[in-house]
């Protein structure tokens, strides 16, 4: 059988069943789950090879008979909102039941640390002492543990939708448990958030492997991460130990007003591996495919930052991995055209690598033009300068139930301004020139009459910063001190952290935008050759 074929197969097939004979649910049904409302529901788990197995959600039932490994799956059809409900499940005088079900609205938050940064970590406690008290009786968030590709092939251990008997709140991923709390106030039903994220990892941890089978570009990363060596274990003791140094290193930097060191790769990913964070299908083969039978809305996609190194082959990449995405959950839940909701690196200039985010941005932007279903949110306004983890999580969150509440409710999401046209015009005779910049929609009027944001590139291909007001809701104009023939194109909001404070009557920013004819195609910044 072919490799490509081979992870083709049911998600479930090759991954290892602990408790062979018990009947047990999948760690994904737990007291509290919640089922997507309007989409074909499987509930799945494991018996005695060969046996039946019956299974009721509410007052429906479904029976099956367990594969040769065990393993059973009932499907449900599509069902509107509803809850709370039981699941239970019957074999050979074992029966199982979970309570306090729900059907309703079900997003996946995937990516890297931002997406699992706690509400200690962003300095609140979630109890109420810091004047932030969490609802939590509402709250249904599932967190899939942290887990590299070394044990991608372990059963998942028991997981809890829950959060109200949580001891410790403030350990809550602070992203998804605000977006819940934004979603759960705008649609009328019950909202469950999987966290599925791992810190530090690269996009080509999170590509399904037969992808790379596919892609000419990226078939050398099989080739480059043969099986671990016999001292891999000390190769990683001897890495946390590298790692640590020069995380003390950086932090000592920062807090005495200097500006951070580079990370080589290693010290970034680790050494080559099965725990490497950059290991190709490392992430989705641990933390993504035994997902994908359960249906979803939509995907929520915050990932981007460790990818910097490279980033005119994100947008390649991203896209590879939404096809692939979009191909296991059409196989295992029946779900065509899984929505993405991308969230666009916001500002931060901490790193030497941060000089490259708006290559990143760019792609983000590109793949949501070319891909149906796929959303990048503007986010250049959201972030923190210093801090690659932002704390204002919820205006984050904010913002992108923006986009994923409009999904839910089957609407067309808001779509964010972007620089349509532009032209040069001289003034004075030529001795200056005028830049006349139109919108695809009306902006809203910014605070000062003249604003940053825009910079002219000369023919020496350098940027020159320049005013700029607003001449009509639609029609940006940047006086230049420059001649008109020697102005060659220009950018808005291109760098780490822009200060453009231009916005859409919708609310949303002006997407950032640099000339095509702009001779600058590839990052200025490069910290290794390792790619």
């Amino acid at each position: 059988m072919g490799l490509k074929s081979r992870y083709l197969l049911n998600a479930r097939d090759e991954f290892q069943i602990e408790g062979r004979g018990e009947l047990r649910l999948d760690p994904l049904f737990s007291d509290g789950v919640v089922l997507q409302r309007d989409q074909a529901i499987s509930i799945s788990g494991t018996a005695k090879p060969g046996v039946g197995v019956s299974v009721k959600l509410g007052v429906l039932s479904e029976e099956t008979i367990s594969d040769h490994r065990g393993r059973w799956q009932v499907g449900f059809g599509p069902m509107g909102a509803a809850g709370p409900l039981n699941i239970s499940a019957e074999s050979g005088g074992q029966i199982l039941e979970i309570s306090d079900v729900y059907i309703g609205e079900v997003w996946l938050c995937a990516g890297q640390s931002n997406v699992m940064w706690s509400l200690n970590d962003i300095g609140l406690t979630g109890d109420g002492a810091d004047g932030n008290r969490l609802e939590t009786s509402n709250l249904r968030i599932l967190r899939v543990p942290e887990r590299p590709f070394a044990q991608a092939f372990n059963a998942l251990p028991s997981l809890k939708w829950k959060v109200e008997n949580v001891v410790d709140k403030g350990s809550l991923p602070a992203l998804p448990t605000f977006l819940v709390e934004q979603l759960d106030r705008s649609l009328d039903c019950k909202v469950g958030v999987i966290v599925s994220a791992l810190a530090g990892s690269s996009i080509v941890s999170w590509i399904p492997r037969n992808g790379f089978c596919e892609d000419s570009e990226l078939n050398y990363l099989l080739r480059d991460y043969p099986a671990d060596p016999d001292d891999y274990e000390e190769q990683i003791e001897q890495w946390q130990i590298e790692r640590k140094k020069f995380d003390d290193l950086n932090r000592d930097r920062v807090e005495n007003g200097l500006s951070m060191l580079p990370y080589t790769k290693y010290l970034f990913w680790g050494p080559k591996g099965s725990r490497c964070l950059a290991y190709p299908s490392g992430a989705f083969e641990a933390m993504i495919r035994p997902l994908v039978s359960f249906s979803v809305r939509g995907v929520v996609w915050y990932q981007g930052e460790s990818d910097a190194y490279f980033p005119e082959k994100y947008g390649r990449r991203l896209r590879l991995m939404i096809k692939k995405w979009r191909e296991y959950w059409k196989l295992n839940a029946n779900q065509n055209e899984l929505p993405f909701v991308n969230i666009q690196l916001p500002a931060f200039e901490g790193d030497p690598e941060s000089a490259n985010w708006p290559f990143v941005r760019e792609q983000q932007q590109e793949v949501a033009e070319l891909m149906e279903q796929v959303h990048c949110v503007p986010a250049t306004d959201l972030g923190d300068p210093k801090d690659i983890h932002p704390s204002d999580k919820k205006a984050m969150a904010k913002r992108i139930s923006v986009f994923a509440s409009a999904l839910s409710r089957a609407e067309i999401p808001p779509e964010p301004p972007i620089i349509s046209s532009w032209q040069f015009d001289e003034t004075d005779g030529g001795t200056f020139g005028r830049v006349k910049i139109l919108t695809s929609s009306a902006l809203g009027e910014p605070k000062e009459k003249y604003f940053p944001g825009i910079q002219l590139i000369d023919s020496n291909g350098d940027a020159m910063p320049v005013m700029a007001t607003l001449d009509s809701p639609r029609c940006i104009v940047a006086e230049s001190p420059i001649r008109a023939d020697r102005i060659k194109g220009f950018c808005y909001n291109w760098s780490s952290s822009p200060t453009g404070p231009l916005k859409g009557l919708n609310g949303l920013p002006l997407m950032p935008y640099r000339s095509k004819n702009w001779g600058c195609l590839l990052p200025p910044y490069r910290s290794s050759s390792e790619c």
